[in-house]
């Protein structure tokens, strides 16, 4: 879980990146691959979410 969270943090700096690029005027070309790289990035967090949730639930109900 540390390991995913590290991953998805390094993702969201460069998804937060491009976004503040773009926001300051230097525009990147959106591809097939940027959206399905979004597409990605945003199931991955939301998964993440999840398992965080049923690790809790799990250890909730073992103890």
């Amino acid at each position: 879980m540390e390991q995913a969270g590290a991953e998805r943090q390094a993702a969201h700096e460069l998804q937060t990146s491009l976004l503040q690029q773009e926001a300051g005027g230097q525009s990147t070309a959106v591809t097939l691959l940027m959206v399905h790289a979004q597409d990605h990035l945003m199931t991955a967090i939301a998964v993440k979410e999840l398992a965080a949730e049923f690790v809790d639930l799990y250890e909730h109900i073992h103890s």
